[in-house]
């Protein structure tokens, strides 16, 4: 939700101001922070009446006698950065002696008009159009379903974030603890007769030597309460490689047949029809601010060739043993990254204590994303490692030496950094190295990963709190 004044947008959510479309920000060029945004809420909210020290209190981090000089710092800090149109709708009031109040007051003058938080930035405007670049089909899907809370950045909308992502805390106040989410194998199958039966093609034959795996599929992701948002539960229902692979690829699939991925396809994952498998697309950031990349190999089932950011796993039955996220995460950081790959799912645990756990700062789940064209809904993650790209490097060829584990090859790894991810954004194409040899390599965006350029701009958002480009 927002609200509107004059030519003066703010976007409740995310916590920016927009006077004539463009973004508003400190004098020093920096996002304003989102206290402050919070007291404008607050003006508006609480019109017309006059909203003193007293009534921003629990907004403030100050003790009480410190509330009323907060409040004018902020407000001076909003006047500093909106301009003299700012006191056209928010006058002082000086302070009355018999009043009981501490300090000054501010009152909140004229019409004010809700708008739903997605008309705030109008997908229409060519900045915001080449920043985002959203695929059609999904911005058709939005639009058809009447949510005003998904963002679309390339093939990928943002069907649930973290409130803390938008608000520019430190990296480690981001996002879910995975510890703390809940998931559950229901055991059920997913009811993959309806959308089979309009595909002429039929169920597409395995490969030699593929093996019909469960596959899962998210069908339950109620949005957390705000008084206990940290908390999340997930229920995930099945379906096999199979059924999956034959819907997604099939020539009449969800990936080529816009209809049918309309007709079967849902944002909420309750109402989506299509078994695809979810997974966790995830980015790992090192220390020294190098951004690790898979470039897939070309024989893969889907995504051949696709550069991502960082990389994706799906789920495996053994995942839901401790009933929450977190054997996902630490999986995907073995196998995929550090090269602790064991086909026993039980030496897990082991793995990640004497190898992998005093090399992490942090995991977090920052939230789901649905993926346009697949119709499947996956999980956001990201990880923070305490070590910059040389100590990696050792790392990974000290547990090589040791014969410790394998990598799960589904890729070559390189490294890029934000700054450059900013410039995909601003050019359409940024450098990555190769892991190992250092060689260049520029990628353009139509070579990454469906949801590579949604995870660059999270990223980036995360690191640097603003838009990249902007």
């Amino acid at each position: 939700m927002g609200y509107e004044f004059g030519d003066f947008k703010i976007d409740t959510e995310r916590k920016v101001v927009f006077f004539k479309g463009e973004e508003k920000r400190s004098p020093d060029g920096k996002p304003l922070w989102p206290k402050a945004v919070d007291i404008l809420i607050r003006f508006v909210e609480k019109r017309p009446n006059t909203v003193h020290g007293v009534d921003v209190e629990d907004l403030l981090d100050q003790q009480s006698d410190d509330r009323s000089r907060v409040l004018t710092k902020y407000t001076s800090l909003l006047r500093r950065s909106l301009g003299n149109e700012f006191d056209d709708y928010v006058k002082t009031v000086p302070k009355k002696r018999d009043s009981g109040k501490q300090g000054v007051g501010y009152k909140f003058v004229g019409e004010v008009k809700h708008t739903p938080s997605a008309m705030l930035l109008p997908p229409t405007r060519e900045s915001e159009r080449r920043l985002f670049d959203p695929d059609p089909l999904a911005e058709r899907r939005v639009s058809l379903s009447g949510r005003d809370d998904c963002r679309v950045i390339g093939s990928a909308v943002e069907t649930l974030v973290h409130s803390t992502l938008d608000t520019s805390p430190h990296l480690s106040e981001m996002g879910w603890d995975p510890e703390r989410v809940v998931i559950k194998d229901t055991t059920e199958m997913v009811d993959s007769a309806p959308i089979l039966k309009r595909l002429g093609s039929g169920l597409l034959a395995l490969a030699p030597n593929e093996a019909n795996d469960i596959k899962f599929v998210l069908t339950s992701a109620p949005p957390p309460l705000k008084d206990d948002e940290d908390n999340i539960r997930l229920l995930f229902g099945r379906t096999d490689f199979q059924t999956h692979n034959t819907v997604r690829t099939a020539p009449d699939g969800v990936e080529k047949n816009e209809s049918l991925a309309l007709e079967f396809g849902n944002l909420d994952v309750e109402l989506n029809r299509v078994p695809s498998s979810v997974g966790l697309h995830f980015i790992v950031r090192l220390a020294d601010d190098s951004v690790l990349l898979i470039k897939r190999r070309n024989d893969l089932a889907h995504e051949k060739g696709a550069w991502s950011i960082s990389g994706e796993e799906q789920f495996k039955t053994h995942d839901f043993w401790d009933k929450s996220l977190l054997r996902v995460f630490q999986r995907a950081l073995c196998e995929e990254i550090v090269g602790l790959y064991d086909k026993a799912p039980e030496t897990l645990e082991t793995r990640w204590r004497e190898h992998v756990v005093g090399k992490v700062e942090l995991m977090k789940l920052w939230g789901l994303l649905f993926e346009e064209h697949a119709c499947v809904t996956s999980l956001l993650g990201f990880y923070q490692l305490r070590l910059s790209r040389r100590d990696f490097l050792l790392w990974r060829r000290e547990l090589a030496k040791r014969f410790v584990g394998r990598i799960d090859t589904e890729g070559k790894i390189y490294w890029s950094t934000t700054a450059e991810l900013e410039r995909l954004f601003k050019t359409g194409e940024f450098n990555a190295w190769d892991l190992w040899t250092a060689e260049s390599v520029t990628v353009s965006a139509k070579m990454l990963h469906k949801t590579s350029r949604y995870r660059a701009f999270r990223l980036f958002r995360a690191v640097h709190g603003r838009c990249p480009g902007v």
